[in-house]
């Protein structure tokens, strides 16, 4: 797309007083090098993006690269957003389930100092492709990191309605762009009078 188009959508974004963030293509700039990342790190501000996406569990490099990476986003004025996979599946007992849980946390805690905006977590391992839902790992990221520093992805209508009737219309969720009406109701009902707002049955005006 044309920059100029780019910076037409990024003043629509900011005038509804909203955020404009990158997807996942930083990994792909890195493959040709640190000069091409800077150059798109550099890019993407001039043209008018508040935050980069970085999946840090797609690039092949050390925690303290992708910590130099975080930094270096931070100094060019955007803010950063990591994305981590969720791997809980070898645990053979509940206290080494609870050492793989912890050493994540560590891991978000690190990024966060570091200067990161949020961390954002995959549904693979927690809501999708399990057999049940990992609840413990969510009320305890939610615990340790807080609400305002953690997104989850919430690809299914169900898993969007679980989060906000259990965690309130502040959880941060990341949606397809046609679950927006939708989840504006589900925020809405849990933010006014405690109503659940049940997706697809009860419309709630807004």
């Amino acid at each position: 797309m044309p920059k100029s188009i780019l910076r037409e959508i990024a003043d629509v974004v900011h005038q509804h007083g909203a955020y404009m963030s990158t997807g996942g293509w930083a990994e792909h700039l890195l493959a040709k090098g640190p000069s091409s990342f800077k150059h798109y790190v550099d890019e993407c501000r001039d043209i008018g993006f508040d935050t980069l996406e970085l999946h840090a569990d797609h690039l092949n490099m050390q925690e303290d690269d992708l910590l130099r990476l975080v930094r270096l986003i931070k100094r060019e004025g955007l803010n950063v957003k990591p994305q981590f996979d969720v791997k809980l599946g070898e645990a053979s007992s509940i206290g080494e389930l609870q050492k793989e849980i912890d050493t994540m946390i560590g891991r978000a805690e690190r990024f966060l100092a570091s200067g990161a905006d949020m961390i954002m977590f995959d549904a693979d391992g927690i809501t999708k492709g399990v057999d049940e839902w990992r609840t413990d790992f969510i009320a305890r990221m939610i615990g340790r990191l807080g609400l305002d520093k953690i997104m989850f992805e919430a690809d299914e209508l169900e898993t969007a309605q679980y989060f906000v009737n259990r965690y309130g219309s502040g959880v941060n969720l990341f949606i397809d762009h046609s679950q927006a009406r939708d989840l504006k109701n589900l925020r809405t009902a849990a933010g006014g009078g405690g109503q659940k707002y049940i997706w697809g049955q009860k419309r709630v005006p807004f």
